[in-house]
């Protein structure tokens, strides 16, 4: 999995805060006056951090028990401390996240670019915020659909004959799963809205100032919930 960015925020304070606590338990150790109750403490903790962001193929799962009381946490806490600065360290960097959604990040990026440049470039009076909102619509689509998709379990994006929902029933099993708030929800139905004008070729439907505020609302939703 991808993290947003305020959660990656939230789990890097939580290495950083372990990673001086277990600091202090070598240096205390070396001087031979730590009791095992911190120290075991220190391994749950750490363990337990581990579980949530390592992936479920990750080689050093298989690390995780160690940080128990019944492994190597008594033993070898200058080793495991050392794992997990390591182990920080690539989740500081998105090394622990799933490849394919980091390139499906990377491509949203890209579209958006490509969307707010055609603003840019392109004349008053021409129709370029057309294909921007277009362009913007479909990352957004896509960012809902995976959304969906990493709920567990998976929430639906398909309706009973396998056709795939428009936007608004996504939008709809979002807020009610409370994966997204009604404010958002109410904001995407409208963005959703600008979309399907697009798509329809309504070009006096919505103005450019319209498209760039949708523009700037979206890359905002995609840092708050996208991978």
């Amino acid at each position: 999995m991808s993290f947003p960015i305020r959660l990656r925020r939230q789990y890097i304070e939580r290495f950083d805060s372990l990673i001086a606590d277990g600091d202090n338990i070598v240096l205390s150790l070396r001087m031979r006056n730590t009791p095992t109750g911190p120290v075991i403490e220190w391994g749950t903790k750490c363990g337990s951090l581990l579980m949530q962001v390592l992936p479920l193929n990750h080689p050093r799962r298989a690390d995780i028990p160690q940080f128990g009381s019944d492994h190597g946490c008594l033993s070898y806490p200058p080793t495991l401390l050392a794992q997990l600065k390591g182990l920080r360290d690539d989740f500081q960097h998105g090394f622990l996240d799933n490849v394919a959604e980091r390139v499906a990040a990377e491509f949203a990026a890209d579209y958006m670019g490509q969307a707010k440049g055609l603003l840019t470039d392109g004349g008053n009076g021409s129709y370029n915020h057309l294909l921007a909102a277009f362009l913007c619509g479909a990352v957004l689509e896509k960012s809902l659909r995976d959304l969906c998709a990493r709920e567990v379990p998976p929430l639906p994006t398909t309706k009973a004959d396998g056709k795939p929902f428009t936007m608004q029933p996504i939008i709809q099993t979002l807020k009610k799963a409370d994966v997204i708030l009604a404010t958002e929800a109410a904001q995407l139905i409208a963005w959703a809205a600008i979309r399907n004008k697009a798509a329809h070729g309504e070009f006096n439907g919505f103005t450019r100032q319209e498209v760039a505020a949708m523009i700037d609302g979206v890359q905002d939703f995609l840092s708050r919930h996208a991978s």
